[in-house]
């Protein structure tokens, strides 16, 4: 009976890490104590997507660095005020209904009001001659916990950001934020040019007003 319970247990865990399990994922460290995050929708929220870069990204504090190859990443956001362990609840992203989860990897976790990057890996998601789409989903045990839809004029080293954290208001901007705060860039204060007074041109001019004297 041990026997055979190792052996359903071998064939169960097996496929979650065979379809598709990634080690390319920021994991910061967390020090607040763990839960199981409940497997409802806006529990954790992608809140940031870059599909296509020129240049390797790294996240902000943390020891993982994706490879040369990594071009794609999302962010998730968690808005709540605990911790969560989503390896716990198999943690996956997917391209839409019918295409392939890759799941997060081994000790994947997202602290309180924080951030957490993957990098998909898109042979994956999409494999073989399988059509890249547009949709990303967040799944928990396999329940779409969130989902975007990403436009298709994003350009490279665009990404598509909620606008604040969380926030239900999306911006395509140039000046990505993984692992951050998403914020928008603050525009460049063009300089203000006051029409001069009379009194300021008469200043400028030596105070003398040019004009011709009529004779009587």
């Amino acid at each position: 009976g041990y026997l055979l319970c190792l052996v359903l247990l071998f064939f169960v865990e097996i496929p979650l890490s065979a379809l598709g399990a990634s080690q390319q994922a920021c994991l910061p460290t967390v020090s607040d104590p763990l839960t199981t995050p409940p497997e409802q929708a806006g529990t954790v929220l992608i809140n940031e997507a870059l599909l296509s870069s020129k240049k390797t990204w790294s996240c902000p504090g943390t020891t993982s660095v994706p490879g040369p190859t990594d071009t794609s990443w999302l962010e998730l956001y968690n808005p709540l005020a605990l911790s969560f362990n989503i390896y716990s609840v198999h943690a996956a992203i997917d391209g839409g209904s019918g295409t392939t989860p890759m799941y997060f990897p081994f000790g994947s976790a997202i602290a309180a009001h924080s951030f957490l990057t993957i990098f998909p890996n898109k042979s994956i998601i999409f494999p073989n001659s399988t059509s890249e789409t547009f949709t990303r989903r967040l799944l928990f045990n396999g329940t779409v916990i969130d989902q975007i839809t990403i436009p298709a004029n994003l350009g490279i080293d665009q990404s598509y950001a909620r606008m604040p954290d969380g926030a239900s208001t999306w911006v395509i901007t140039n000046t990505p934020t993984i692992g951050r705060s998403n914020v928008l860039p603050t525009p460049t204060a063009k300089p203000i040019h006051t029409p001069k007074t009379v009194a300021a041109k008469k200043k400028s001019s030596g105070g003398k007003i040019s004009g011709k004297i009529r004779s009587t």
